[in-house]
């Protein structure tokens, strides 16, 4: 098999988010350098069984350490932890807040959305904000709660 300039030696993994990093013969991922070297953090994420580096601000990397969790399922443990909130909107699995315009921005550029929410509820914003796609391991815990109309 032969491996593209974009591939761990060591783990195969494709690091298209970061460079690779020559050990002797090898090119390695972060993740596999720092298992190497002993330098840097790795967590192994609770939530997506994954491992991660960890280079953030202190703050965040001491909540992502002390979660054990990757900075992905973090960004999502938080909005988890909003999902009732009348201003949020989960539609066909994508995550979005009705919000305010940030200076002079408006998601989505101002265009208008009418949002039926399961509830009853029926709101016209031209300022909603995506989040995302939400990772197949956090829809149960935040299934869509409205359609767009």
């Amino acid at each position: 098999m032969e491996l593209s300039i974009t591939t761990c030696t060591r783990c195969g993994t494709d690091t298209v988010t970061g460079p690779l990093r020559p050990i002797g013969e090898e090119r390695l991922c972060v993740v596999c350098l720092y298992d190497e070297t002993g330098e840097g953090v790795v967590v192994t994420c609770v939530e997506s069984h994954k491992r991660r580096t960890v280079d953030f601000e202190p703050e965040v990397q001491e909540r992502i350490v002390r979660e054990s969790c990757c900075f992905s399922c973090d960004f999502w443990r938080r909005y988890e932890a909003m999902k009732d909130d009348p201003k949020v909107v989960r539609v066909e699995g994508q995550h979005y807040l009705i919000g305010e315009p940030f200076l002079w921005f408006r998601g989505f550029g101002g265009t208008r959305f009418a949002v039926e929410f399961f509830d009853g509820r029926r709101v016209v914003s031209d300022c909603l904000w995506t989040r995302g796609i939400i990772p197949a391991h956090f829809r149960e815990r935040m299934p869509d709660n409205a359609r767009f109309l």
